[in-house]
């Protein structure tokens, strides 16, 4: 996931950093790196990330359709 899309969920979402972190059980230091493009997220990270906006995209495409 590139440093845009993890942006993206987050905003999505309607999250601070801090609480994106704390959604996903890291921390805002480890995010504000992933959105600067300093570091990536680690494996897990990337499936928890992936997951998430998997159902994300789901919510939204719901409200989409109602």
């Amino acid at each position: 996931m590139t440093k845009n899309e993890i942006i993206a969920l987050r905003e999505t979402l309607g999250f601070t950093q801090a609480q994106f972190a704390e959604c996903i059980q890291s921390r805002q230091n480890t995010v504000a790196l992933w959105e600067m493009g300093k570091h990536k997220p680690s494996l897990v990270y990337q499936r928890i990330l992936k997951e998430l906006k998997e159902k994300t995209a789901g919510m939204t495409n719901k409200a989409r359709t109602k």
